[in-house]
């Protein structure tokens, strides 16, 4: 079904256009008003002097440094169609804009509110569950998979088969995979692993407390996925359990009853750091071939790293909304802040933590043979229960970049749209999801 043959929200429709000074007054059918400035109507127009639909970029000639500051209008009209046309007194050329009303409307310079709207959750979450057949092979499922990772920054995958290549067909379907310090991008949390244990807390066997991964390196914005290939616990005890927090739903908490904390952590930076002068992993590029400083015998890399980042544990947006949550208690630093801060900086610190063992907030489930955990870790805080003697467990891991799961789901949400590619272009994700559900 196109988009001509489906009736529009009555909120995207015009109902009357008027010339006022520097501004294009636009009343909607739903009888909201949005008030337009006339240079940016110019500099936004998508006719073929200003727009190249090649390229899906702005023509050179379209410069905002030679456009007249304060232009005017010969005539503005809504089209047949429903668009908007404006003629304009151009002393450069002879110019018309034609505007979509849907685009134009989403643009409303009336209205504030840009982030997305998100369902934040505590220990009452119904988890959202997918079938990994559905999302490798079809679209729609796909879309609609991703999208609950916007909306509630984590979900499950069932059904996976248990092999490195159905993790890796997976995690492709959400974008390109994130690849760490090591020349690889899939690891294994192996419970039977003793040389990662002495080297990297998450291969410990105590409990692995709530945090988010990455915290010391400048792109933490991944998602991160966990397929579970074995469990076999012979002692019945809830060992090897996940463990999971929203962030976001602790920093609404701490916004409305503990505001001082909030702004303690929104404000105030925390260090993360990281360096390992041993870490070993099994190399191998398509082919078989070793990759990285590797032995020829064996194909086992050895690598060094070091990092160090300042955090805000609640990053927040261009609107003051939460936008990232950055906790890793292992992967701390010295502060660096002045010395009266330095108290007040704690107990915010002490108020989130207390927040984090709150079981009202948290979730702890099993997770099953042939299942695959998708967390967003720029906002789920995660862990696992103690690890016991007798518990055998591997899980493969990976991330996917975040601007790649981003693309990923922007484009399936623009083919939702049904419009143009020159209209799709330079859209904020707040309005490319209200484009997609414009129609009635």
């Amino acid at each position: 079904m196109t988009a001509q043959n489906q009736q529009v929200k009555s909120s995207f429709q015009i109902d009357s256009a008027t010339q006022n000074g520097e501004t294009i007054d636009v009343l909607w059918k739903d009888g909201h008003k949005s008030v337009y400035n006339n240079l940016w109507l110019m500099d936004a127009c998508r006719c073929k002097q200003c727009f190249q639909d090649d390229t899906l970029s702005v023509n050179p000639g379209n410069d905002p440094l030679t456009m007249p500051l304060s232009p005017s209008s010969n005539s503005v009209d809504v089209e047949q169609d429903g668009s908007l046309k404006i003629v304009w007194d151009d002393p450069r050329s002879d110019h018309e804009s034609i505007f979509d009303s849907a685009w134009l409307r989403v643009h409303c310079q009336s209205e504030t509110g840009r982030s997305l709207a998100r369902k934040t959750w505590d220990k009452t979450l119904d988890m959202p569950t997918f079938d990994f057949n559905d999302v490798v092979s079809n679209d729609d499922a796909l879309f609609v998979w991703l999208d609950s990772i916007i909306e509630t920054g984590v979900s499950i995958i069932e059904n996976a088969p248990r092999n490195e290549e159905a993790f890796r067909e997976l995690a492709a379907r959400v974008g390109f995979l994130h690849t760490r310090y090591h020349p690889s991008n899939v690891f294994t949390l192996d419970t039977t692993d003793k040389i990662a244990q002495k080297i990297q807390h998450a291969y410990k066997l105590d409990r692995l407390f709530y945090h988010s991964d990455l915290t010391a390196y400048t792109d933490s914005g991944v998602i991160q996925l966990l397929h579970c290939l074995e469990y076999n616990n012979s002692n019945q005890e809830a060992e090897g359990y996940s463990i999971i927090a929203d962030g976001f739903k602790l920093a609404e908490v701490l916004r409305k009853e503990y505001p001082e904390h909030y702004q303690q952590l929104t404000e105030e930076y925390a260090p993360a750091c990281r360096r390992r002068m041993v870490a070993e992993e099994k190399v191998l590029q398509e082919g078989g071939e070793a990759l990285g400083n590797v032995s020829q015998n064996n194909t086992i890399g050895k690598y060094a790293w070091e990092s160090y980042r300042l955090n805000h544990v609640i990053k927040l947006d261009e609107w003051g909304n939460p936008a990232e949550v950055r906790f890793n208690h292992n992967t701390r630093a010295p502060l660096s802040m002045p010395h009266d801060k330095v108290k007040s900086f704690y107990q915010a610190y002490r108020k989130f933590v207390e927040l984090l063992e709150d079981q009202q907030y948290t979730k702890e489930f099993l997770l099953k043979l042939g299942q695959v955990l998708i967390c967003d870790n720029g906002r789920i805080l995660h862990g696992r229960t103690e690890v016991g003697s007798t518990l055998k467990r591997k899980v493969l891991g990976t991330y996917v970049k975040g601007e790649s799961f981003k693309s990923r789901w922007r484009l399936l949400l623009g083919q939702k749209a049904q419009m143009n590619d020159f209209w799709l272009t330079g859209l904020s994700d707040k309005a490319l999801e209200t484009l997609a559900n414009r129609f009635v």
